[in-house]
């Protein structure tokens, strides 16, 4: 079913709460305040969501690739295996949700929250993240190969059997960090304009 901005807010209005496997390519949807809603599968590619709030939201399965995400609150959120594969994702506000497997390859993350989220085996290859708060958040098995985290706070974070390949940590939080087994290899840590490998 594809639906435009003004159906997806009527029926929202009206009661619905299931847009599971609704086309939405391309939309702008902006304003918008949806709470308990289920978007399971999902097709957001190429759209842009803008200053809106979506709360214990189900985005599973859902396809965001190339999606513009800029000023939305989605706490308490379900992503589990989302495609946001070159996703910007600015000022986006993710406390307590679940992207368990999310792809996220070559995403723009910045100043963005994952304070206490769970990105259980997420996909960060290649992706770009300044400024995001990872305090408390579960990165176990995530691959984060050539990652580059700048001014980034991962204090608390889980970093357990991640992926550490080719990755630039600058000005990153570690403070109680919990790193992976094993070595990481090949990558840069700066700290203030000091190098360490």
């Amino acid at each position: 079913m594809k639906l435009t901005n003004f159906e997806l807010d009527r029926l929202y209005q009206s009661g619905v709460r299931d847009f599971s496997k609704i086309e939405l390519q391309g939309s702008f949807l902006s304003l918008f305040r949806l709470n308990d809603a289920n978007f399971e599968e999902v097709k957001l590619s190429n759209s842009s969501i803008f200053r809106s709030e979506m709360n214990r939201v189900n985005l599973s399965y859902a396809n965001l690739k190339k999606a513009h995400i800029e000023k939305v609150c989605l706490c308490d959120s379900i992503l589990i295996e989302a495609i946001l594969e070159s996703a910007n994702l600015t000022e986006a506000y993710l406390y307590r949700s679940r992207l368990d497997r999310v792809n996220l390859i070559n995403s723009c993350i910045i100043e963005s929250c994952f304070l206490s989220a769970s990105l259980y085996q997420v996909k960060l290859t290649g992706a770009l993240c300044g400024c995001v708060n990872f305090r408390e958040a579960n990165l176990q098995e995530a691959d984060l190969t050539k990652v580059k985290f700048i001014d980034c706070d991962l204090t608390g974070a889980n970093l357990r059997n991640a992926t550490i390949n080719e990755t630039i940590f600058e000005n990153v939080i570690f403070e109680r960090t919990m790193m992976p087994n094993g070595a990481i290899e090949n990558s840069q840590v700066y700290i203030h304009d000091d190098f360490h490998s």
